[in-house]
């Protein structure tokens, strides 16, 4: 006579059930696969029109930093090259204003998800909410740093200083080429002037080839020719904005 026993499990049912699970995560998959993919359903789908108007939106505003980054290349010096700076730093606030709507936009999702029992949809809300906040924590003090040295230069105009030494090096930077070749991209003009008192300031400048400075004329011309003919001592007279380091005009005495 034989006898069941309940609490016994079937050994087929045994194997079966450990043919289906893997050894070292459950049943329900890698941890975190299914999160993501929730986090992804959650986010609200915009429609057809949405989408344009933001493709349009981002791509105009897209194309206009990239016109005014390319334009910075071509003003290096005078009251235009502040008017610039100016510009980059109100980009910067504007930009740092969006990343602020953007956290709390983001932390409201987190909040609902985490009160519809989605704790996973929270976390990924709360990790990308941090991410944001500190790309417009970096944006915001680098602009304001910018922009109040640029507002101090507004108020109180270019001083003039006398530059008693000068160092120009230039530094080649190249791109990729089909034929595995070194093709220079630009160069990094880099000038250190050491002030009447004592004090070193710097100056780098992009340009697409190692003379285009000279040929530019005025400022650049004599700024380059200067310190590129007598590195080391000099007596060069300039009109700069002390506090962004924006030179005005430059003569040689």
């Amino acid at each position: 006579m034989s006898r069941r026993h309940p609490d016994l499990v079937n050994p087929e049912h045994v194997s079966e059930t450990m043919s289906n699970q893997s050894p070292f995560f459950p049943s329900s998959g890698f941890p975190g696969s299914g999160q993501a993919s929730s986090f992804l359903g959650r986010i609200p789908r915009l429609s057809t029109r949405a989408n344009l108007i933001a493709f349009v939106v981002i791509g105009f505003f897209g194309t206009i930093a990239y016109a005014f980054a390319s334009l910075g290349k071509y003003v290096h010096f005078g009251f235009w090259r502040l008017v610039w700076v100016a510009a980059w730093c109100t980009i910067g606030l504007i930009a740092a204003i969006a990343c602020a709507l953007l956290c709390t936009y983001l932390r409201r999702r987190g909040c609902r998800a985490q009160a519809g029992g989605n704790a996973s949809s929270g976390k990924l809300y709360a990790i990308v909410t941090i991410a944001v906040g500190v790309i417009g924590t970096v944006v915001v003090v680098v602009s304001g740093v910018y922009g109040i040295a640029v507002i101090r230069d507004f108020m109180e105009g270019p001083h003039t200083m006398k530059v008693t030494s000068c160092q120009l090096t230039q530094k080649e930077h190249y791109k990729p080429s089909d034929d595995h070749s070194k093709v220079i991209d630009y160069y990094d003009n880099h000038f250190a002037m050491t002030l009447e008192d004592g004090t070193t300031r710097t100056l780098t400048l992009e340009t697409e080839s190692s003379d285009d400075l000279a040929k530019e004329g005025g400022v650049s011309q004599t700024i380059y020719e200067t310190c590129k003919a007598r590195s080391g001592a000099t007596s060069l007279t300039v009109d700069v904005y002390s506090h962004s380091w924006i030179i005005v005009d430059a003569r040689v005495k």
